[in-house]
């Protein structure tokens, strides 16, 4: 019964992966701020009109670009939606390898801590000789399998960067 707890909770862990990646914190213009002027982005209003234009600039309470035939626009904050860039933005498979590795090895050292605790008769010494080697086994097991859900969740996740999302 308790390994079916510990198979649970380790799965869980490493389904729960797949949903994480960055995202940017809502109502906040610090990734649009940033930009070059003349990048091209996509601004999605509240009223569900979208626009496609240069970045020109950013005020503390609007932003500025420039539509097709160079006319600036200045769009209200209160009425944006979303800014992304208008290219779609090509991400390496690195970072969620690495975020997949980091999950994987604590869940594999976390399932062969408590593995060897519900087989055995009293408390485990991991400092003998024999844990180290276990538990680097299962965190090399666990990183790997890690790894490569990680990168498989990161290549699932393509389109255009969010620079900025309204709160709700």
């Amino acid at each position: 019964m308790r390994n079916q707890h510990v198979c649970a909770l380790v799965g869980m862990v490493v389904l729960a992966a797949a949903p994480l990646h960055g995202q940017v914190p809502l109502g906040r213009w610090e990734k649009v701020a940033i930009l070059l002027p003349g990048t091209q982005i996509v601004v999605e209003l509240k009223s569900g009109e979208r626009m496609e234009g240069a970045y020109k600039s950013l005020g503390p309470d609007a932003i500025v670009i420039a539509e097709a035939g160079e006319q600036e626009r200045t769009v209200a904050k209160s009425m944006v939606q979303s800014i992304r860039t208008a290219a779609k933005v090509r991400d390496r498979l690195r970072n969620g390898a690495l975020i997949g590795t980091l999950i994987g090895a604590a869940a594999g050292v976390i399932g062969m801590v408590a593995f060897a605790n519900a087989k055995t008769n009293g408390p485990v010494y991991w400092g003998d000789e024999d844990g180290p080697g276990y538990l680097i086994g299962a965190a090399l097991v666990g990183g790997g399998i890690g790894a490569a859900m990680g990168a498989v969740v990161d290549a699932s996740i393509k389109g255009r960067e969010l620079l900025y999302q309204a709160d709700r």
